[in-house]
């Protein structure tokens, strides 16, 4: 019987699978330096609402000591496009890594991303997916 991986191979996919932050993919960096990811494999679409994770990982620690958040967020990618958070959770270390420093689980109201920001990237990436789904 003929082995399905060699030792090179092996090896290779070892290293390589740890350093994909899961399925986080970046998407767009703001003015800041601070680094915009979505997890497109988790994207749902429920009617015309879309729902996804943002991470933002902070070039510099906020005023609070956290270096990134996550938030759980609803789009309507109807006309006008707009969003709202869901939930965020606010952590210390970089990548959403630990534990949550803060959780805020209250609905924001809805909002429009401003034209040529990474927001405006971000949910037009999102919407963009979701027409596939």
């Amino acid at each position: 019987m003929k082995k399905l991986f060699t030792i090179p191979t092996l090896v290779i996919s070892v290293m390589l699978s740890p350093m994909s932050f899961a399925d986080w993919e970046v998407v767009g960096k703001n003015v800041h330096g601070d680094v915009f990811y979505i997890d497109f494999k988790r994207i749902k679409k429920n009617s015309d609402y879309v729902y996804y994770w943002e991470l933002c990982d902070f070039l510099k620690p906020d005023k609070f000591g956290e270096l990134s958040s996550k938030l759980f967020i609803e789009a309507d990618c109807g006309i006008p496009v707009k969003s709202r958070t869901l939930n965020a959770s606010y952590y210390t270390q970089a990548m959403g890594e630990g534990t949550p420093n803060l959780t805020d689980n209250k609905t924001r109201p809805w909002g429009f991303a401003t034209p040529e920001s990474v927001g405006e990237v971000v949910i037009d990436k999102v919407c963009s997916y979701s027409l596939n789904l």
